[in-house]
């Protein structure tokens, strides 16, 4: 009776966050950069589905939560980071942060995601149906040497990005295993988007998310099953870990170390469309300090809209940087702390889909900043969501939905 009624109380969370998602992929569509020109109602209406999920998620927190150490240490870590981040950096974002993650304490993930699913999914259809009816965001960006299409988003590479962490999703609400129907139902809708928008990274890196998902759809249906990752879990939590820091890792160093007279980086830099030389600027002009720095990115829809002061191109990609040099060093430290939990979590409980979805979102890290992104990205809520509710009772375990792991629960 007590799972029963703490979960009905979740709705407040969950209604918070399909607020704030709908708010944020309103925001991402074509129709804003409209609305934002013409100083439209629409933008009020945004901003009350956003503080209405703010509200919804606060009393959630207050309704439900039952404090421990724990709870506490850590709700208490990302408040003061969040503030100081508030600060130092160029807005209010950090403490929003806090809110829609920190309050995610004693939730069920699963529906987390599919809220963000379900959002992103429908948006999806309504953005590029309208779109090629002609209705919306039909414009197209032409360069040298393509024709790129907004399909109803408010820049060319948004549809591509929603069908990857779609993708993703999919992949964890499916423990790995994407089905052939679905296969086929993805890859066509991915080759679709990239013909039209030329978004080559995103477009490989769906397929391979696919790719994978097929092989272990077929693999897990044999008679051989993958048992290998586990064995130990100890071990297994040190190498995914392991190869998540080393991307996180090699692609901060690669650009710290970025010269346009070493051959092979000068190539490189040109390999993934200047990624590299940016982030040096942004790191010579700026520095990383602990807290952040009073700027404002200026990116390819914003300077084509006119919707920002200068009129140079300054925008980092790189997810961890991109946070370092606005939010700071701290915040920066832990946002990558809270994947490096989650990391931890998600093999202590055997969820070897969530271990999978990071390993993929670490080499999307290094080349696009969707490190909290309430457009695309659930994944930054796992932590908290999975955290511990309390620390005497080792039987009460960190996803409390799942009866059957309690016994399970050991430490390393």
């Amino acid at each position: 009776m007590l799972f029963e009624m703490q979960k009905s109380k979740n709705t407040f969370y969950y209604l918070g966050i399909f607020l704030y998602v709908l708010s944020m992929n309103l925001q991402i569509s074509f129709m804003f950069n409209e609305w934002a020109l013409a100083d439209s109602p629409m933008l009020i209406v945004l901003k009350l589905l956003k503080y209405g999920a703010y509200l919804f998620c606060i009393i959630h927190f207050f309704t439900v939560i039952r404090f421990s150490h724990n709870v506490l240490f850590a709700v208490g870590i990302m408040l003061a980071v969040s503030v100081y981040a508030m600060f130092t950096g160029p807005e209010k974002l950090p403490l929003f942060y806090f809110v829609l993650i920190a309050t995610a304490v004693q939730t069920d993930f699963k529906k987390i995601v599919k809220i963000f699913l379900l959002v992103q999914a429908t948006t999806f259809v309504i953005y590029l149906s309208l779109s090629l009816a002609g209705i919306m965001g039909s414009g197209e960006v032409i360069e040298p040497d393509r024709i790129r299409s907004y399909l109803g988003y408010g820049w060319v590479n948004r549809a591509s990005y929603n069908l990857l962490f779609m993708s993703l999703e999919l992949l964890y609400l499916r423990k790995r295993a994407i089905d052939p129907v679905l296969a086929v139902i993805l890859s066509a809708l991915n080759w679709f988007i990239y013909v039209k928008t030329h978004t080559v990274f995103s477009m490989a890196i769906t397929f391979m998310i696919i790719i994978y998902g097929l092989i272990y759809y077929f693999y897990s249906k044999s008679d051989r099953k993958i048992t290998f990752v586990r064995k130990n879990r100890k071990r297994d939590y040190y190498v995914i870990l392991t190869l998540f820091l080393l991307l996180i890792v090699a692609g901060i160093a690669l650009i710290l170390v970025f010269k346009s007279s070493n051959p092979f980086l000068y190539k490189l830099n040109r390999f993934v469309t200047g990624r590299l030389e940016l982030g040096k600027k942004a790191i010579e002009r700026y520095g990383l300090h602990l807290g952040g720095n009073k700027l404002q990115w200026i990116g390819s829809s914003t300077l084509l809209f006119g919707l920002a002061e200068g009129n140079e191109y300054f925008y980092v990609d790189n997810g961890f940087l991109q946070i370092a040099l606005e939010f700071g060093l701290l915040f920066a430290g832990f946002a990558l702390y809270m994947y490096t939990a989650a990391i931890k979590k998600a093999v202590y409980l055997k969820d070897y889909s969530f271990a999978t979805v990071a390993l993929i979102l670490g080499f999307v890290f290094v080349f696009e900043p969707y490190v909290i992104d309430f457009a695309f990205n659930p994944f930054v809520i796992y932590y908290f969501s999975k955290i511990t509710l309390t620390s005497h009772n080792r039987r009460i375990l960190i996803d409390r939905f799942d009866i059957r792991l309690l016994s399970s629960y050991k430490r390393f």
